[in-house]
Parts: C-alpha cells; structure tokens; sequence
C-alpha cells in the first residue's frame, strides 16, 4: 500500500511537472515579441560614390532584429568658393575661383527605415552640401555672386540606430 501511494505522487508529479512545461511553451509561442539585433554587419564593401560634389552610398545591413532603424551618413566635404559676375558681365566674364578660399563643411544624411524583413535592409543614402552661407566678402566686387565650386568628400561614416538613438553599427565609408 505504500508502494501504490508514492508511486501515485510521483505520477502526480511528473504530469504536474509536463503539464507546467507545456503551458509554459505555449505562453512564450503565443505571447508577442520583439527580436532585438543580435549580430548587425554590413554584407559587402561599404563604398561610396561621388559625383557632382553628391556622395552615394549603397548598403545592404543583415543581423538586425525586428525593432525599426534609423541609419545615418554623416561626411566632411570641402568647397572651393567661385565668384560669378552679375548677369550683364556674364557673356565676358567667367567664374572666377577665389585663390586660397575653401570652406568644409559638415554634412548629414538620415532616414528612418521600416522594420527590416527577415533581419536585413538594402538602401541608399546621399549626401549633398546644400544652399549655404558663404562669407559675403570672398568676392572683392560686391556686385558679383558667391557660390560654391568644385566639392570633394574627404570622408564619411554610416552609422546603424537599433532602436532608434541606440547605435548597433557604425563603420567608415570607402570613397571611390
């Protein structure tokens, strides 16, 4: 008799115990869950390509989990200033580049991305100096325009937001 009572807890037991594990299974498959980024990296060669003073930069990001993602490219470009003679002096005159006057500039592009599919996203980000302040006496003339000329990226850097404001990647751009 004593026998059929233990052995009766311990079948007891054991079904309590597998009961337990299966509700508990079946908790974590139901329950909603967000992946967090378990190893990003870049797939390839982050390269950029510049033309007309706008930086391109393709990329392809694996790793990430499924929270959204911001990815920002930031760079350093440097600008000759030209100066253009008003519209009247434009058939006679060409621009003329100011000697010994360049202006860098810190430039950022950003973009919100939607949640990756499958842990990975492919995009593009450009950057451009835009309409800026140029020191209004780089022209001796007054009556002639300043503007930028040629643009060179001297570098940039891609950088990898999972969540947003939390940086799970950043690396250095090759410029080509």
């Amino acid at each position: 008799m004593k026998n059929a009572v233990s052995n009766s807890y311990a079948i007891t037991a054991i079904t309590a115990a597998i009961a337990a594990v299966i509700a508990l299974a079946a908790v974590l498959l139901v329950a909603p869950t967000i992946a967090m980024a378990q190893n990003p990296h870049f797939i390839g060669e982050l390269a950029g390509r510049e033309s007309n003073g706008v930086l391109t930069v393709p990329f392809k990001i694996t790793g990430l989990g499924s929270e959204p993602v911001r990815v920002t490219l930031e760079g350093t470009a440097s600008a000759e200033i030209l100066c253009s003679p008003p519209p009247d002096l434009k058939k006679k005159e060409a621009d003329i580049v100011v000697p010994g006057e360049t202006q860098k500039k810190k430039v950022e592009s950003s973009q919100a991305l939607s949640e990756p599919i499958l842990g990975q996203i492919t995009s593009t980000l450009t950057l451009q100096i835009g309409p800026q302040k140029i020191s209004d006496d780089a022209c001796q003339d007054p009556q002639w325009e300043t503007r930028f000329g040629q643009v060179r990226f001297q570098g940039a850097t891609l950088t990898v937001e999972q969540p947003p404001r939390s940086v799970a990647l950043s690396a250095p751009v090759t410029l080509r």
